[in-house]
């Protein structure tokens, strides 16, 4: 069952474009690994997150995936500052990681990734089945369903990425990485059937 779309009818290419752009910027830091790579990623979600902003007028399910995704940054950017203190703390005091302080900081660390991984999932559902919808209401040349094999790819990625982290790093990056660009792939082809639409092609 579809849901219902806002009565005064609002493009979309532009924001999903800018959206789709981010992601990939995203996706190749991701590829590399420091605190400045980390704090550029943040920067460049937030943006993201404005393009999303801009669409969430579209749908209830787009406004949820907006909501959820504000608390996904959060989660992110408290992920940042128990790094940061945990790397300040051990610098202050070398012998810290031997008593239960560092247990603590580790723990949190902890939960909030998993918070942060449960959240990322439940902003993708929304995300791609408001797409989906779209995709059959305003009749874009797109087959339904294809666009919300992405939340299911995001779900394969976070899966790999938690199997084989500890026993085949090397594996698991490349099977993130390959799966992250078939998502790109498929969000793209749907961008391209917005434009089509909208520029009346």
């Amino acid at each position: 069952m579809y849901e219902a779309f806002e009565e005064n009818w609002q493009p979309l290419y532009q924001d999903l474009r800018l959206y789709w752009l981010l992601m990939l910027l995203v996706d190749v830091l991701g590829l590399l690994d420091s605190t400045v790579v980390s704090i550029i990623s943040v920067i460049l979600g937030i943006v993201q997150l404005y393009a999303l902003y801009r669409m969430r007028t579209i749908s209830l399910r787009m406004e949820k995936a907006f909501r959820w995704n504000i608390i996904g940054l959060v989660m992110v950017i408290a992920g940042l500052v128990l790094a940061v203190v945990a790397v300040f703390t051990a610098a202050a005091n070398p012998m810290v990681y031997l008593t239960g302080n560092s247990t603590m900081v580790a723990f949190l660390m902890l939960l909030v990734a998993l918070a942060g991984a449960v959240i990322t999932v439940i902003a993708s559902y929304f995300f791609y089945t408001a797409l989906d919808d779209l995709a059959v209401v305003r009749g874009y040349d797109y087959p339904a369903g294809r666009i919300k094999w992405c939340f299911w790819l995001s779900i394969i990625i976070a899966v790999v990425s938690a199997v084989l982290e500890l026993a085949m790093p090397g594996a698991a990056r490349i099977g993130s990485l390959v799966l992250q660009v078939v998502i790109l792939v498929l969000l793209w082809q749907y961008l391209q059937a917005v434009r089509r639409s909208e520029q009346g092609e």
